[in-house]
């Protein structure tokens, strides 16, 4: 699992910052930041929370993208 590059990548993508992520899903910005940064994972209920806010899958989120390359 590698949730911090993919977290990373879809905020990017979907234009979102930590500020706008935070109030949707009803966390601090500090929350987003350790996500980020790789200090904390979500828990599940966050989770859903998170990726329901950029309309994506868990699997979006979740999947390590470098073991598929191999």
């Amino acid at each position: 699992m590698n949730f911090k590059e993919n977290f990373i990548k879809l905020l990017n993508e979907k234009g979102i910052n930590q500020s706008q992520l935070a109030n949707k899903i009803g966390v601090s910005r500090g929350v987003i930041t350790d996500y980020k940064n790789g200090k904390i994972l979500p828990s599940f209920e966050t989770l859903e929370k998170i990726k329901n806010a950029l309309n994506c899958s868990y699997d979006d989120l979740l999947e390590d993208k470098k073991q598929e390359k191999k």
